[in-house]
């Protein structure tokens, strides 16, 4: 089975071929040249805050986006043509962080227990939209498109804990 994300990128260029040859007329009638092109290269860069299912506030700023930061690409493809226009989005993100913490907690009156956890988290995202629209109305100072399209999300988070602890109980009040 293809790897999800080969997958998405196949099919995002199928998308973006069929979009091409579905807005263009005849070779013979026209060339690249009639298409105003467009490319964009940008950063987007969000906060992350969300509640989990057992009520914990998890927040991410942008500084430990930052700090996480594996690789972002972050890309924008338009065409204009006449009153016809056709657009692709893309937004590749990964994230990846790794923490060791090590607490020592009591057992009651026995003892204490000394857990060390090593934690990993990964998260890949892939958000991508495709489109086209039309210019319904146009005057000196306004344009109006209308514009439809589709989009693609792709969110995968990885977390691998390794949790060991020991004990050492004292029966005898030692």
């Amino acid at each position: 089975m293809m790897a999800p994300a080969k997958y998405y990128m196949r099919h995002c260029l199928q998308v973006s071929a069929l979009v091409t040859v579905l807005m263009s007329p005849p070779a013979a009638a026209q060339d690249l040249n009639d298409w105003d092109w467009g490319w964009e290269i940008y950063g987007w860069l969000p906060t992350i805050k969300q509640t989990t299912a057992n009520g914990v506030d998890v927040k991410l700023s942008l500084d430990d986006i930052l700090d996480n930061l594996d690789f972002t690409f972050q890309t924008n493809l338009s065409a204009t043509r006449g009153d016809w226009t056709i657009f692709a989005d893309a937004v590749y993100l990964n994230l990846g962080s790794k923490e060791s913490v090590s607490t020592s907690e009591p057992i009651g009156n026995f003892g204490r227990t000394k857990i060390n956890v090593d934690a990993k988290i990964d998260i890949k995202s892939v958000v991508s939209t495709f489109g086209g629209g039309y210019r319904i109305y146009e005057n000196q100072n306004t344009k109006l498109n209308a514009v439809g399209g589709v989009r693609y999300t792709y969110l995968k988070v990885g977390i691998d804990a390794d949790v060991e602890g020991n004990s050492r109980i004292d029966i005898l009040g030692n």
